[in-house]
């Protein structure tokens, strides 16, 4: 999965490096994964889904468009 979603980062923002890309490929897999204690089959919020993979797309396809490598490296922190 992790290759997959890897290959649409590295498209989506050609200027990160292979490692970063692995990074921002993992992190949207594990916030996919996350969800599904609650969003799964049978689970509370379940109806919710639609809702969720809507935000869940803008969002993480917003981060791997603009994410940069000093963000990744913690380097642009805002105070």
């Amino acid at each position: 999965v992790h290759d997959f979603i890897s290959d649409y980062v590295a498209q989506l923002n050609p200027a990160l490096s292979h490692q970063e890309v692995r990074d921002v490929a993992l992190f949207i897999s594990a916030s996919m994964e996350g969800a599904t204690p609650f969003l799964g089959y049978e689970k509370p919020w379940a109806a919710r889904m639609p809702a969720f993979t809507a935000i869940a797309a803008h969002g993480l396809v917003h981060i791997a468009k603009t994410i940069t490598s000093a963000q990744i490296a913690g380097l642009d922190a805002r105070q």
